[in-house]
């Protein structure tokens, strides 16, 4: 776990195959289409938010999780940058998460870096 936590500590961006609005746009819009709806979601390992701020255009509520201290300054950043009030961001790993989180265990969505849950869709 160390090496991995050492890793993320140093990376600036979320690693995303490009970092251009128009491919973060597009990916958001694709998760978010295989979330189908809700009011509120998490985004765990959300990394400097380059997904998650083009999420809280259509989620009510999102939460933003994330370990590294780097990622989280550039998510905060960015998010502060946006005006977006309806985003909270906690960083933390996924044993402090649940305790930090404003709404733990209640979310209509949740994103873990690649992965998509839908709790709504059976």
């Amino acid at each position: 776990m160390s090496y991995w936590r050492e890793y993320w500590e140093r990376r600036t961006d979320g690693g995303h195959r490009s970092l251009t609005d128009d491919f973060l746009q597009e990916e958001a819009r694709e998760k978010l289409f295989h979330l189908a709806g809700g009011e509120s979601l998490l985004d765990f390992v959300c990394g400097s938010a380059d997904l998650l701020r083009y999420y809280s255009g259509v989620i009510r509520k999102a939460v933003g999780v994330d370990l590294s201290p780097a990622l989280f300054r550039r998510a905060r950043e960015s998010i502060e940058t946006r005006g977006q009030r309806n985003v909270a961001l906690v960083c933390a790993d996924d044993v402090t998460a649940w305790g930090k989180t404003p709404q733990p265990h209640s979310f209509d969505g949740v994103t873990v870096a690649a992965v998509v849950l839908n709790p709504l869709r059976s």
